[in-house]
């Protein structure tokens, strides 16, 4: 499995970082990088907490295969549509709140979408081959789309809203996932 040498390139780019005259070198580098890995195999890039907020770049990177966007300003993921290599996706830590674009990664076997804005969770349906997920800190209520996902082992959906019977409903569903499931309910107000 190849990985980019100069991920610091891309992530500079992705931020928007730099001069002028510096951008434009980082700019060069990082397109000849991507045009180089469009033409190699597999690829694995980490560009976790770069205060990245667009991922358009990535889009003609069609041979990722592990993808780590975590701890970044992410709010729009429509450019890693399509992206039907990818078998490892973390998008922790951004403030995405569609799903959509992510209904046809069909091989992700590991997505971490944990601490964002997500409520629904219906475009995940179709992601068969997820083994593990996690989901916690979000603003999931309902968890019906799951329940076809008979290859999870381990389905992390804690700090989330959900009713108990909807956990019951999955448990029963998922029998051989594990489910840790825990509800944060606030503070008393001590300030009297």
């Amino acid at each position: 499995m190849q990985k980019l040498l100069s991920v610091t390139f891309i992530a500079l780019l992705l931020a928007g970082c730099g001069e002028d005259t510096q951008k434009k070198a980082i700019q060069n580098e990082v397109l000849a990088k991507i045009k180089e890995a469009k033409e190699s195999g597999p690829i694995e890039l980490d560009l976790s907490d770069n205060e990245i907020s667009d991922v358009t770049p990535l889009k003609g990177l069609t041979n990722l295969k592990y993808l780590n966007l975590s701890g970044n300003e992410i709010t729009d993921v429509a450019p890693l549509a399509g992206k039907t290599n990818l078998v490892t996706l973390w998008l922790a830590y951004n403030e995405i709140t569609n799903l959509s674009p992510l209904k046809g990664l069909t091989n992700l076997e590991v997505l971490r979408l944990d601490s964002n804005q997500i409520s629904d969770i219906s475009p995940l349906a179709g992601l068969t081959k997820l083994e593990e997920l996690y989901l916690y800190d979000n603003e999931i209520t309902d968890l019906s789309p799951l329940k076809g996902l008979k290859n999870l082992k381990t389905l992390d959906l804690s700090g989330n809203p959900i009713p108990e019977d909807q956990i019951e409903m999955l448990k029963k569903a998922l029998p051989d996932c594990d489910i840790p499931f825990s509800t944060f309910d606030p503070l008393p107000d001590t300030e009297n």
